[in-house]
């Protein structure tokens, strides 16, 4: 097949490269590299799978790729190209689910350990130099709600239970899961959250999910309770969370994404008691991203080939991976 590998100009990710293709094992296709639309343009009439940085689609749009079968995004969450009547009839879309998730469980491992042993605290403490005992607690037997078990949900889950958590995960259908205790619909959510010491969200952004955890849904968390949200920011009502938050209801969150982003110099979230930002790095190894991209790509089209459904192949009804978990 010929693929074209279309990366963006100024990506805060590394472009994918022929030493990434190598090593990646993707010989046997005729493979392309371009970052400027004119590029794209010269060859688009010959190109079979387009492989593209998400950010970077848009100003390739109208495709305009007579022979295209399949276009593959470099992430996981695709709602920056809805709405989706740019995608060419008889085109699969694929997403990039399944490379973050290594990543992003060891940002949760990190983020749950950190909120167990009230690092929050402690870092406010440091800046106004007090010295203040606060009793740590440990992993093990605190209760976890995995909010979305999808790829990456599944790892945070996997990971939580070897540190001896009790994980409970919520997801579209209830159908049960190794890690977890418990899984239930979204529909639960609400009874579930006072049984929760700690809350991950890993959910994408969809209509379905947007605002799910509301001002009402999060003051059902029990005093002391975490937050962590490595999904999308516009799932959680920000306001809401920081008012809980300083008022001391919750104990403390760790967010990597974010309503706005970048998170805007005004928000209240940078002053918030107890919150902890970073800026969106949670799913990205840059040793690694690139390669393991590829073999994602690979993957299904080995998949398409043996006449199999392709794993990352994208809902652009529900804005999910059609086969997520």
């Amino acid at each position: 097949m010929r693929i074209h590998v279309h990366n963006a100009v100024d990506g805060h990710l590394s472009p994918v490269t022929v030493a990434d293709w190598k090593e990646a094992g993707g010989d046997g296709h005729q493979v392309t590299f371009g970052d400027n639309v004119q590029a794209y343009r010269a060859i688009a009439a010959e190109v079979d799978v387009l492989l593209c940085a998400t950010l970077a689609m848009q100003p390739l749009f109208p495709l305009d790729a007579t022979r295209l079968k399949v276009v593959s995004c470099m992430s996981a969450g695709l709602e920056y190209l809805a709405p989706f009547n740019w995608l060419p009839p008889g085109v699969q879309l694929l997403n990039n689910s399944g490379v973050q998730s290594p990543k992003v469980a060891e940002y949760v491992l990190m983020a749950l350990l950190m909120l167990v042993n009230r690092m929050p605290e402690f870092a406010a403490l440091q800046q106004q130099r007090q010295w203040t005992r606060c009793a740590p607690g440990t992993l093990a037997g605190k209760r976890l709600t995995v909010l979305g078990l999808g790829s990456i949900g599944q790892a945070c889950a996997h990971k939580a239970r070897l540190n001896g958590m009790t994980v409970t995960g919520i997801r579209r259908s209830a159908a049960t899961h190794p890690d977890c205790v418990r899984v239930v619909g979204i529909d639960q959510l609400a009874e579930i959250l006072p049984a929760t010491d700690y809350l991950v969200a890993t959910l994408p952004m969809t209509d379905d999910t947007a605002g799910v955890l509301n001002a009402d849904v999060l003051a059902r968390l029990p005093g002391g309770a975490g937050v962590i949200n490595v999904g999308r920011g516009g799932v959680i009502d920000e306001k809401a969370l920081c008012a809980l938050l300083d008022s001391g209801h919750l104990g403390g969150a760790v967010l990597d994404v974010f309503d706005a982003e970048p998170l805007l110099p005004d928000s209240p979230v940078w002053t918030t008691r107890n919150l902890i930002v970073t800026p969106h790095v949670s799913a990205e190894d840059l040793d690694i991203y690139n390669v393991m991209t590829i073999r994602v790509l690979l993957d299904n089209l080995a998949a398409m080939a043996a006449g199999q459904p392709m794993p990352n192949a994208f809902d652009t009804a529900a804005g999910t991976r059609r086969h997520a978990a």
